[in-house]
């Protein structure tokens, strides 16, 4: 037994030293009193939490055993008692679609057998309670939820079957150290864990990429993404007790309001009228699903999917509510959830509270507000001023009047407008509850429905849910509930009588059409003053603070700020405001609603700050397209909508008229970036090429659906009274565009052929003729692009495109990867003289009149040139297109149709080839001293080509460049020489037939040759290139007296088909004897002792030889017999006539000599 047991916690190594001689070994380490903590390095477990799990497995087994030998005490439960990892357990509700049919079965018993007649609510709502949860524990909806400390999870593809494996792998590891296993079996797991997470990932976002394309509405669209969206919440670190402290201070006692008592006559019987089962049933529907619950942790969805004898329950309970005028006590319990506004995270004052109220509560509280609703706009109790939580208004309405103020007073000559826009301290949190009550009663809300009110508020009581639980509650003894339905229209009616009270000291509003003024605009607890003077604004701001002070409610003067309206602009910013024993400062403009408003009547500023939040909300729309790897243009073109058009054109159709141009620049930058473009792409090029309408065309589509609405407005509604005055202004003569939004409408609408439309101004015409004057408009602007593209200049390649312009191009909407249709939209949309764009994170730049410098043959390095007849590319193009010189009707008609995915992809794999080699063979010249480091390709850019490197192929190929030795050293101030004039010339190796320079004279020339591996180091399995590697690697070792090593390198290295490998050659001795230029020494890792050849950055070999020595064929033998040519120095007649025709312009410097390898020296 003892040796079982011993076998069984083996894994705690070296502990039998540290137990007493006259005491066991297992007691001691189980429950020995000296065993206070285990020692990391006597384990050989990965943590402690899996030491402990051993204990606690064979601790059953040894039960008897420690009966007789020792007692358990204290210091097992203390320090062993559990893991490290601290876990608690919650019950939570978790609703299950597939179990509806359950769930309401089982309700319906339950209810069936539960008592209906009692009188007191409280038991009423209790019994309908628990049968609401017996159903769900028994439809296995109730589970327990064990939650820890421990982050979750980022990568949502790793599934259990990925857990599992990683756990096979450590298993083989451990058994390969600690028991010598082969090591195979641990190769074998490992590669087949990463096989497996290789496929969950595809699996995964394939999924998601098939969901969003599936999606046939807005909300399964959006959960899809919300997935994939990394959103960091933001965690309070304040504990508990900071909490409560800071509670009590903010919630004091109640005050005294003893003089606010409520009268509950009853004025308006219709408000206490029984609920109705359409009043439930609208309030159901109004509930969303996947909202967060309450304190009893029963969502939404429960009650939305009730059975006839279930909303007849609901319904007898509110209606026992509503007579008895008192609610269940826990009613008034709520969570308050703490998110912190700034980053001062430690200060629980800026921090906004999330209210989780009970969700039937929410329910019943809809049926109440939409009771109090309805009786306001009967009874018109609600003033016109007030436009917050309000049906058919919003915040649209307020921005209007206001614009449009200030538009008719600026017309005027020496016109101006004062603004004071007001904050309050926490209006919703200040409200007195009495005060609450008495100016409710003082309306006509009496009786029954307001003594439910009161009653919810007595018992309304909050806590604080925090990352260490929740606090104690407290009584909330002000201010509306957080999350009611009914606190916004409470707080609304609260305010109703601030219009008439600054009235009643004597002030006036600002006259709008000589028989109506406006005084106030409010939406909620946002106040707007309007006054014509600096007295008249300071003395409504001195009414507002005296009605402020008997409603309880506190002004901030900080943010409360005054704006001089006016056509200068920029004046008033150097006055103040006295306000009781407060000043208020001047500004230049104040955000209002969302909308800037600047002291110039113009939204030139607005239009800047709306670009800029757009352009920010599309940061975190790229970071979902890339973490989503979306590849499907419709869900691309969905995520740009939602993300940033609602950010840009938020109430654009008031203040975005006169700025469409600025707007649409927005537009056109993220397009290029989802395409990676350069910024140079013309937009109308764009909107072609991808059929996206102008954003002038949906901003005319909303401000005609505003037109719709104001023409349907009554009289007496302050936005039609702005827009009729207008109108008046524009009969009269005497508007301005600047400033009046009707004016620039017909502009529009007269542009495009409407005219005779806005004469009439007839609401339902334009209703009707709505959606034909939004495609009018884009059809007109997409032929404006069409006559564009045809004239442009920019490249001659789109005119022969053939393009539609409403709708994307095929490529785009094809079933290829994001990748090549970027690749597609970088040449279809490049410049004649520049083309330059973005791929796998790597820039690149060509200039397309410039001479082409892989085979610098003088011919521009044009598109046709890349794929059809660059010499340099032969073989590339033999690889992908099957033809050394490829037809560009070809290439043109694959960029035309974009329809063949195999197509595209050869196009695309072709030119990101030409780009590699391109990168390659540019630092090559860079580091040789041939040519500067104004490059195209900055040093992370190029990095990131050679480090991604293809799938390796069975070709190697080699590429030479000959020069004179004159072209290579020739003084420093001629080094931005154009690499032409300098008699460069590339060949790729089946075009030299031979190259060799026997001149009559006997005239000794020096060159240079560079012969380096492909530009991605790959190395072949091919015994037949295997071979010809190493005659090559032969010859060269032999010129450099290095042999031996370098074969055994060499020849290693390319047997296992390694793509990266490093070679150390000692070259010192030959270059120091004879004394070669600097300009060598330094090209690539070069020094005076040694070279370190990269074959992945870059690789390349250096020889400076004379043209009669045998070791000058070497290389050049490789590169022939590599494609099946022999060379013999019988050929010297034929090398000598090959050179003279390639290479015409090579002179001889005999001054040179010094520089030149004797044959001797290399033998």
């Amino acid at each position: 037994m003892k040796s079982g047991v011993l076998e069984g916690i083996g894994r705690h190594a070296g502990i039998q030293k540290y137990a007493p001689s006259n005491k066991p070994f297992l007691p001691h380490v189980l429950f020995g009193q000296q065993l206070r903590s285990p020692v990391p390095e006597r384990y050989k477990s990965s943590t402690f939490c899996e030491a402990y799990r051993e204990m606690f497995t064979i601790q059953k087994k040894i039960t008897n055993y420690i009966r007789h030998t020792t007692e358990t005490p204290e210091i097992f439960i203390q320090n062993v008692s559990r893991p490290q990892r601290s876990q608690r357990s919650t019950t939570k509700i978790k609703w299950k679609p597939e179990k509806i049919a359950v769930f309401r079965s089982t309700l319906a018993e339950e209810l069936r057998d539960s008592p209906s007649l009692q009188d007191d609510v409280e038991e009423y709502y209790a019994s309908f309670k628990s049968s609401v949860q017996a159903a769900l524990s028994r439809a296995g909806m109730i589970m327990k939820i064990w939650t820890n400390n421990m982050k979750k999870p980022d990568k949502p593809w790793y599934t259990q079957e990925c857990r599992e494996s990683k756990r096979q792998v450590r298993r083989a590891l451990k058994r390969w150290k600690t028991k010598g296993e082969s090591i195979n079996n641990y190769l074998e797991c490992k590669k087949a864990y990463v096989a497996l997470i290789k496929r969950m990932k595809i699996q995964y976002f394939q999924g998601i990429r098939d969901r969003l394309t599936s999606a046939r509405n807005s909300q399964d669209w959006w959960a899809t993404i919300k997935e994939v969206r990394f959103k960091e919440f933001k965690v309070s670190p304040i504990d508990p007790g900071r909490w409560e402290s800071f509670l009590e201070a903010t919630y004091p006692p109640v005050g005294d309001w003893s003089d606010c008592t409520p009268d509950l006559e009853i004025v308006h019987p219709n408000l206490n009228e029984p609920f109705t089962k359409a009043e439930i049933n609208k309030a159901l529907t109004h509930l969303k699903n996947n909202k967060a619950p309450g304190v009893d942790q029963i969502p939404n969805e429960v009650w939305k999917n009730l059975e006839a004898i279930g909303l007849d329950r609901l319904l007898t309970l509110f209606n026992k509510i509503l007579l008895s005028g008192a609610v269940p006590q826990e009613w008034g319990e709520v969570l308050l959830k703490m998110i912190p506004k700034t980053a001062d995270v430690e200060d629980p004052a800026k921090h906004r509270p999330i209210a989780l109220i009970q969700t039937i509560v929410k329910c019943f509280t809809y049926c109440v507000c939409e009771r109090i609703l309805e009786w306001a706009e009967m009874e018109r109790a609600i003033p016109e001023a007030q436009a917050g939580f309000r049906r058919g208004r919003g915040c649209r309405d307020n921005v209007f009047v206001l614009s449009s103020l200030i538009g008719l007073r600026l017309q005027r000559s020496k016109g101006k407008l004062f603004c004071a826009f007001v904050d309050y301290r926490d209006a919703f949190g200040l409200v007195p509850h009495n005060m609450l009550w008495y100016v409710l009663s003082e309306m006509g809300i009496r009786g029954s429905i307001l003594r439910v009110l009161s009653s919810l508020y007595s018992h309304a009581r909050a806590a604080v849910k925090t990352e260490d639980g929740v606090t104690s509650f407290f009584r909330v003894t002000r201010g509306v509930l957080q999350g009611d339905s009914c606190s916004p229209v409470l707080f609304s009616l609260y305010l109703s009588g601030l219009d008439n009270y600054i009235r009643s000291r004597g002030f006036g509003g600002i006259n709008v059409d000589g028989s109506n003024d406006i005084m106030t605009l409010c939406y909620a607890d946002d106040l707007c003053i309007l006054g014509d003077s600096k007295t008249d604004i300071e003395g409504k701001l001195g009414a507002l603070f005296e009605f402020s002070e008997s409603m309880g409610l506190k002004l901030n003067p900080e943010k409360t700020k005054v704006v001089l309206f006016s056509k200068r602009g920029g004046m008033g910013t150097d006055l103040r405001y006295l306000v009781g024993t407060d000043s208020i400062q001047g500004a230049s403009e104040y955000i209002y609603l969302g909308v800037p408003f600047a002291s110039s009547g113009i939204f030139a500023k607005a239009q800047t700050r709306f670009r800029s939040k757009a352009l920010a909300a599309w940061g975190a729309a790229r970071q979902t397209l890339m973490t989503a790897r979306l590849d499907h243009w419709d869900s691309i073109e969905r995520l740009m909508d939602a993300l940033v058009e609602s950010v840009l054109l938020y109430n654009a159709e008031v203040w975005g008229v006169r700025y469409m141009d600025e707007l649409e620049s927005v537009q056109a930058r993220l397009l290029k970036n989802v395409l990676m473009l350069p910024r140079s792409t013309p937009g109308y090029l764009l909107r072609l090429e991808t059929g996206r309408s102008r954003l002038s065309v949906k901003i005319l589509d909303r401000a005609m659906s505003w037109l719709i609405r104001l023409l349907r407005m009554p009289p007496d509604r302050y936005p039609r009274m702005c827009y009729d005055q207008m109108l008046e202004t524009m009969r009269r003569g005497t508007s301005h565009a600047k400033y009046n939004w009707a004016h620039q409408i017909r502009d529009l609408l007269v542009g495009i052929g409407y005219s005779d439309v806005w004469e009439r101004q007839d609401g339902e015409e334009f209703a009707r003729l709505r959606k034909e004057i939004r495609e009018t408009c884009n059809m007109k602007h997409v032929y404006d692009d069409f006559a564009r593209a045809l004239t442009s200049s920019y490249s001659d390649l789109y005119r022969r495109l053939r393009f539609d312009g409403s709708s994307p191009e095929a490529y785009l909407t094809s079933d290829a990867s994001l990748r090549i249709k970027r690749v597609m939209a970088q040449l279809r949309l490049s410049s004649q003289c520049l083309m330059s764009g973005w791929i796998d994170g790597a820039g690149y730049k060509i200039e397309q009149r410039g001479t082409c410098f892989l085979c610098n043959w003088g011919v521009a390095e044009s598109l046709e040139h890349i794929f059809c007849h660059c010499t340099a590319l032969a073989t590339v193009r033999l690889r992908f297109f099957g033809t050394r010189r490829a037809s560009w009707e070809r290439v043109v008609n694959c960029l035309l149709s974009g329809l063949d995915v195999g197509e595209s992809q050869m196009v695309t794999q072709f030119f990101l080839t030409y780009l590699r080699r391109r990168a390659y063979e540019e630092r090559l010249l860079v580091e040789a001293g041939l040519m500067d480091d104004f490059c195209h390709f900055g040093s992370c850019t190029l990095s990131t080509f050679l480090l991604k490197p293809m799938k390796p192929e069975q070709d190697i190929f080699f590429s030479i460049r000959i020069s004179s030795v004159n072209s290579m050293f020739q003084e420093r101030h001629r080094s931005n020489l154009d690499l032409h004039e300098r008699g460069w010339r590339g060949l790729e190796p089946d075009t030299v037939k031979s190259v060799w320079n026997n001149n009559e004279n006997n005239e000794t020339t020096s060159f240079l040759v560079l012969a380096f591996e492909d530009s991605f180091g790959r190395v072949t399995t091919d015994a037949k290139q295997i071979q010809a590697v190493r005659f090559f690697a032969s010859s060269i070792s032999k010129a450099l007296h290095l042999r031996q090593m370098f074969i055994q390198e060499l020849q290693g290295n390319a047997a296992r088909s390694k793509t990266h490998f490093v070679i150390h050659i000692q070259l010192g001795s030959v270059f120091q004897r004879h004394s070669l230029p600097p300009s060598l020494l330094r090209i690539g890792y070069i020094d005076t002792t040694s070279v370190r050849v990269l074959f992945s950055s870059p690789p390349f070999l250096i020889m400076e030889v004379h043209p009669d020595s045998q070791t000058f064929t070497a290389p050049l033998s490789y590169m022939l017999y590599r494609h099946g040519i022999t060379i013999t120095r019988s050929h010297s007649s034929v090398i000598k006539n090959r050179l003279n025709d390639e290479f015409d312009g090579i002179k001889r410097f005999p001054e040179l000599k010094r520089w030149i390898v004797p044959p001797s020296a290399l033998e």
